[in-house]
């Protein structure tokens, strides 16, 4: 009777299904995942360069209406757009810094805009594994008092 049984379960295929998918489950969440995991931190490269590309243009901007806006109002903007619901970026993650660059070119004010930027991660146990992003451009303000005077 007991070899029968062994024999009636030797021959049934029937849970191998469920056997397989417990066996490929664990891999297919995992890769999907890292597939959202991935495509965070794409979009949060896009939301970083599109903040750094707004916040030149304000610079830009404010200098040719004749507001000569410091380096640290540059920052601040960039922290106010990067937060704002467009790009919904965490500012405790976000830094900008405004560097003063050298020009030759009279009445240009050259700046450089960098942003650093760590995207949130969804699987925080694994370990930081997300890159820093950093994302930077040059700023040239047109100031039109400098080619005045000269």
């Amino acid at each position: 009777m007991l070899i029968a049984i062994a024999r009636k379960l030797h021959r049934d295929e029937r849970a191998a299904t469920l056997v397989e998918f417990a066996l490929i489950a664990p891999v297919l969440i995992t890769m999907m995942i890292g597939v959202l995991q991935v495509g965070t931190w794409v979009q949060s490269y896009n939301a970083v360069r599109n903040v750094v590309n707004d916040t030149t243009r304000f610079a830009m901007v404010e200098y040719q209406r004749g507001n000569k806006i410091s380096d640290e109002a540059i920052e601040d903007r960039a922290l106010e757009i990067a937060g704002s619901g467009k790009y919904n970026l965490d500012e405790s993650l976000f830094v900008p810094d405004v560097t003063v660059k050298a020009t030759e070119v009279a009445g240009i004010r050259q700046r450089r805009l960098v942003v650093t930027y760590t995207a949130p991660e969804f699987m925080p146990v694994i370990g930081t594994l997300a890159p820093a992003i950093s994302y930077g451009r040059d700023i040239y303000l047109y100031d039109q008092s400098a080619t005045v005077a000269s």
